[in-house]
């Protein structure tokens, strides 16, 4: 979000959010850490963990893996580990779960 000096926001969405990337990493990129701070309410007395969009995404991918490890025990192909790469195109999900392209058609 951007806001001005009053605090008013200016853009009225998060539609324009710029993910940050990799390219968004300064070159030069000096980090430190404060002494004398410490957090007693944190873990060891840390501030943070991580970011919590880190920590979460994976919880989307593997609630995907549970469902098709369901959809192959519906199937017949039994509930053995299988490789699952990213990112999960239709595709590998279809070949995943072991549908034949016809059964994937939204009629």
């Amino acid at each position: 979000l951007k806001v001005d000096d009053a605090g008013k926001q200016l853009n009225s969405s998060s539609v324009h959010y710029h993910v940050p990337t990799a390219y968004d990493i300064p070159i030069e990129f000096n980090v430190s850490l404060l002494e004398g701070t410490p957090s007693p309410a944190g873990i060891s007395g840390s501030k943070s963990s991580s970011e919590a969009p880190l920590c979460l995404v994976n919880s989307v991918y593997l609630a995907v893996k549970e469902a098709i490890y369901a959809g192959r025990m519906e199937a017949g192909r039994g509930g053995g580990w299988f490789m699952l790469d990213v990112p999960l195109t239709p595709e590998r999900l279809r070949q995943a779960v072991g549908a034949e392209p016809e059964a994937m058609v939204v009629p």
